[in-house]
């Protein structure tokens, strides 16, 4: 498509390499194209692709933070607050949703992952003007299957909640995908709550309060097999991380970490979750550092302030300063869209007042632009 106007933003990120006060051309589809002939305006601020948040969750609304940090703590007040589908009038959590997918948008998302506990959030993405996966999350540890909803990907919640024969069928569904993918399609990951809190663990063991919180919510443990190992050496006996998207890994210890880098499995951070439940983070600096695919996602409201992924990948450079800017930005665009194989990048987006990727990064609220699809406008708000 011919480009209808040429700007001259301070810098231009493609996605992994950043281009200082370059001339681009934008179609009237806010995608990038040769700007030979057009007058050129100066821009201030950095142009982008559209931006991936890979791990969110639209249906879930936003609770007060528990007195006591914790995953426990949380989890009830989640619960005590309505604040997640438990089987029943899902129109109620729809709803809210489609207002939460807009603003996505609206702040700049191209990519979502959602975990949906309804399975039907694919088309209020779509809806949205977003491209993107809804994984239907099912639990119970002593449900082995799970009927498989349409436009859906099929997903397992945690190690403490989902029956080992539902994970190993997730990472099947992918397997089987990628043996035969459909043409200029990348099969999507299967994703999975993994070392979020300490007493994944201590379950893995048939310890902590897990067995006894199952119990009293009805489940059968009775021929669970309880591993006695981590939580990522449990998933890798059981799929071999192919495939996997592991979300959060706030606890993975090093040995770990090394397991995931030689499975060439995927870690989604969401600090700013992980700072608003239990009060650390991962450690995204060896992640860094053993070469471990990075994507980024907001998490929900419950946990986290807004569903802004240029807000979170602020926040994860916060928390890791010696981080180069690139490397975090790649996490938000790039290495995302290749998880879910979005490859070509579309609509682009304008962030103003930055004049780098330094300053991208520093916390600022910039505001935001896509770049128009009409010649006369020059931009739509974002």
């Amino acid at each position: 498509m011919a480009a209808v106007r040429a700007i001259r933003p301070r810098c231009y990120w493609d996605g992994a390499v950043a281009h200082p006060s370059p001339v681009l051309g934008i179609a009237a589809d806010g995608t990038l194209a040769d700007p030979a002939g057009l007058p050129v305006e100066d821009v201030d601020g950095v142009v982008l692709p559209g931006l991936v948040n890979a791990h969110t969750h639209l249906e879930v609304a936003a609770v007060p933070r528990p007195e006591t940090r914790g995953f426990l703590p949380w989890l009830g007040g989640l619960k005590t607050a309505g604040g997640a589908y438990t089987g029943s009038d899902a129109e109620r959590f729809l709803q809210p949703a489609v207002v939460r997918a807009r603003a996505m948008r609206a702040a700049g998302t191209a990519v979502v992952g959602d975990i949906s506990n309804t399975g039907l959030t694919a088309k209020l993405i779509r809806d949205a003007g977003m491209t993107g996966v809804c994984f239907h999350e099912r639990i119970g540890i002593d449900v082995p299957s799970h009927a498989v909803l349409p436009d859906t990907i099929p997903a397992p919640h945690a190690v403490y909640s989902t029956h080992p024969g539902w994970i190993i069928a997730c990472r099947e569904r992918y397997a089987t995908a990628q043996s035969a993918p459909r043409p200029n399609e990348t099969p999507a990951p299967w994703s999975i709550h993994v070392d979020e809190d300490p007493f994944e663990e201590e379950f893995l063991r048939g310890e902590g309060p897990w067995p006894g919180m199952l119990r009293a919510f009805g489940r059968n443990l009775d021929d669970f097999p309880y591993p006695y190992v981590s939580p990522i050496a449990y998933l890798d006996q059981l799929t071999q991380l192919t495939g996997a998207l592991l979300v959060h890994c706030v606890q993975t210890r090093p040995a770990d970490l090394d397991r995931i880098a030689a499975r060439d499995a995927t870690i989604c951070l969401c600090v700013r979750s992980n700072l608003w439940i239990g009060g650390r983070v991962p450690d995204v600096q060896g992640m860094v550092d053993r070469g471990i695919r990075l994507v980024v996602g907001t998490d929900s409201l419950a946990s986290s302030p807004d569903l802004d992924i240029l807000a979170e990948l602020s926040a994860l450079r916060n928390a890791f300063p010696a981080l180069d800017a690139r490397v975090v930005l790649g996490m938000g665009t790039a290495a995302g869209r290749a998880v879910y194989g979005v490859s070509a990048p579309a609509e682009h987006l304008l962030v103003e007042g930055p004049r780098d990727l330094e300053q991208l990064l520093d916390g600022t609220v910039w505001p935001r632009r896509w770049l128009d699809e009409a010649a006369g406008e020059g931009a739509r708000t974002a």
